[in-house]
């Protein structure tokens, strides 16, 4: 079968405006299938959960009588044949496998998109250990095709749970085209402050604490200024900085040009700053994004993970990493803040290595590799 004539039902819960969601949506469109059958329950929950907003009242009523009618319309579509694969997006653990015993008695394959490990969450949280490794463990048995964000988040799942490398594409996060496409904004050329922007999430890989003992260490540097535009979670850690004058607190900013201005107000952007959870397999979405916008990203140095963001000679890093936690990050901002040079060449790179691995149309061709695998 071509992939022209596949009929393809993508189903599951969806963050709305979530890039991993927004992206794989984006690029299976462009595929050009016979047929799409968009059947995701969204939800903007990932949205309110950072701006503050609060849910409409009766959500969870509503969401959970969509689920059931949409379950039951996809159990229709799978056991009537209408379709020929199923893709299921990432966080829904209990559903990809219902999905599974209906397209057995298919006979069609199932892809789901492991995103990042469950596993290693319950690992880094000390909780619910034992019951994420046998979800996770069962759900890579049944399904018949896998997607991993990076070749070390394949190899993780191969050898953690004994899967073979086969059955696992890299389908890489991406950013989404606005943050490509959007016109590029330079700073004014005779600014002499280094800023440093934070937005997005805050989880213990994220580090925020390694940032804030790096600004009390770079008070001394009047040049040198961060700034964080808040989430929830942020606006909960405000009173930890209380006393360090270099740092600044802005609104969560929900629009993606208003973002993207924020980001092209910086010199420098983060990654994930702590070495734990899954920092050692791969950049968080606001390191992509920043990278697209031609900034240096920080990150926590990894064996694994640093080969693919840098040049056999070192000249064509696209990531700056560091280790030695707060110490060894305000040093490296103290060698970006002295070289304008050095975070020009990083900030070039890292464009042009979104551009080539982390965009759109790049997940477009891993998808069609990837389909054509399960349907030849």
């Amino acid at each position: 079968m071509n992939i022209e004539n596949l009929r393809m039902l993508v189903c599951g819960y969806s963050q709305t405006e979530y890039p991993r969601d927004e992206t794989i949506m984006a690029a299976l469109r462009q595929l050009h299938l016979k047929q799409l059958y968009d059947l995701r329950v969204t939800d903007d929950r990932w949205l309110r959960r950072h701006s503050g907003r609060k849910a409409v009242r009766g959500r969870r009523y509503k969401m959970a009588l969509k689920t059931s009618w949409v379950a039951m319309k996809v159990k229709s579509l799978i056991l009537s044949g209408q379709v020929d694969a199923v893709f299921v997006m990432k966080r829904n653990e209990e559903f990809v496998l219902q999905v599974c015993r209906w397209a057995r008695q298919a006979g069609i394959p199932v892809v789901y998109d492991l995103w990042v490990s469950w596993y290693l969450i319950a690992r880094r949280d000390q909780q619910d250990i034992e019951n994420r490794f046998n979800t996770e463990k069962t759900i890579i048995q049944q399904c018949n095709h896998l997607l991993a964000l990076t070749g070390p988040y394949r190899n993780y799942y191969t050898e953690t749970f004994q899967c073979p490398a086969e059955k696992i594409s890299v389908l890489p996060l991406a950013v989404e085209d606005i943050w490509l496409n959007h016109p590029l904004s330079s700073r004014p050329a005779n600014s002499e402050k280094l800023v440093i922007a934070y937005w997005g999430n805050v989880h213990k890989q994220h580090g925020v604490d390694n940032i804030r003992e790096a600004a009390r260490m770079l008070t001394g540097q009047p040049g040198i200024e961060f700034k964080f535009y808040g989430s929830v979670k942020l606006k909960n850690l405000y009173k930890d900085f209380t006393g360090i004058p270099n740092v600044e607190f802005h609104e969560f900013l929900s629009g993606r040009s208003d973002l993207i201005n924020a980001v092209d107000n910086a010199d420098i952007c983060c990654g994930h700053l702590n070495p734990i959870h899954d920092s050692h397999l791969v950049l968080p979405n606001k390191a992509l994004e920043g990278m697209a916008r031609g900034k240096v990203v920080l990150h926590a140095d990894s064996e694994t993970l640093s080969p693919l963001y840098h040049g056999g000679d070192g000249s064509s890093c696209a990531v700056m990493f560091f280790t030695n936690g707060a110490k060894g990050l305000a040093e490296a901002i103290l060698k970006l803040y002295n070289s304008k040079e050095l975070r020009r060449t990083i900030g070039d790179n890292a464009r042009e290595k979104v551009i080539a691995d982390h965009s759109v149309a790049r997940v477009g061709k891993a998808l069609q590799t990837a389909l054509e695998k399960i349907i030849s």
